[in-house]
């Protein structure tokens, strides 16, 4: 991935961002890319708790998503507080089905969390052929 890496940092500098640059589970993976580039690194899910997460610094910023099954609103706003108490920056997405109330959600927390200052991805929109006829 580094190669990679170092082609965005000289090549391309729109780059804003890299996503889940590494398989999920590759903790000591993503502190060594980290210290090596200069684009930041978003996380979303980690085989450890979100305190550790923090602690151990893996990513730049974190993802949170706040409508699919795999998180609970009361998740998103712990580890969003969680993020605000160390001054990490959040990205929230919500693809997960929840349609324009699940856009509704997510602007909401990213009202609320004093650290959801990145961009926010809902894919609502993208489906209007099969809402509307």
């Amino acid at each position: 991935m580094l190669p990679i890496v170092r082609e965005l940092e000289a090549n391309h500098p729109i780059v804003a961002f890299i996503e889940d640059a590494l398989q999920w589970d590759d903790i000591e993976g993503y502190k060594q890319l980290r210290a090596q580039t200069t684009i930041p690194l978003i996380m979303q899910q980690v085989p450890i708790s979100h305190v550790e997460m923090l602690r151990q610094g893996i990513a730049d910023v974190y993802m949170i998503g706040c409508m699919s099954g795999r998180y609970l609103l009361t998740d998103a706003l712990g580890f969003g507080w969680a993020c605000a108490s160390a001054s990490t920056p959040l990205v929230i997405q919500e693809i997960g089905g929840g349609g324009t109330l699940g856009k509704a959600l997510a602007l909401h927390l990213a009202c609320v969390l004093p650290t959801c200052t990145g961009p926010m991805i809902c894919l609502d929109d993208q489906y209007e052929d099969l809402f509307c006829e």
